[in-house]
């Protein structure tokens, strides 16, 4: 996974278009848990997304726009970590993963 602190950073078209497959899969799982976990402050991030010219942003406009709606990083990290886990878990147990298959 890429660290939250340069995934939320990354500008488009910063990677290649075969990185897109990569990052589509952390993309959808970050909304999902910001969206279950962070409802609040996903609208707050979503509201100060819209009020930026988001196509001449900096990264580390990029950066503090999130950790303003999120607060700590480090936090977050750990526990976007912890559900992602939970997800893996999950699968797991219903046969949909295979172990050694992340």
């Amino acid at each position: 996974l890429i660290p939250l602190r340069e995934f939320v950073a990354m500008r488009h078209g910063a990677r290649s278009r075969a990185s897109a497959q990569v990052l589509y899969p952390q993309a959808a799982a970050l909304f999902r848990f910001l969206f279950t976990e962070h409802r609040n402050a996903f609208k707050t991030y979503q509201r100060k997304l819209a009020a930026l010219r988001i196509h001449s942003c900096s990264e580390a406009m990029l950066l503090k726009t999130f950790e303003d709606a999120f607060g700590d990083l480090g936090e977050l990290e750990v526990e976007w970590e912890r559900y992602l886990n939970r997800l893996e878990g999950a699968a797991r147990s219903k046969g949909v993963l295979r172990r050694g298959a992340l």
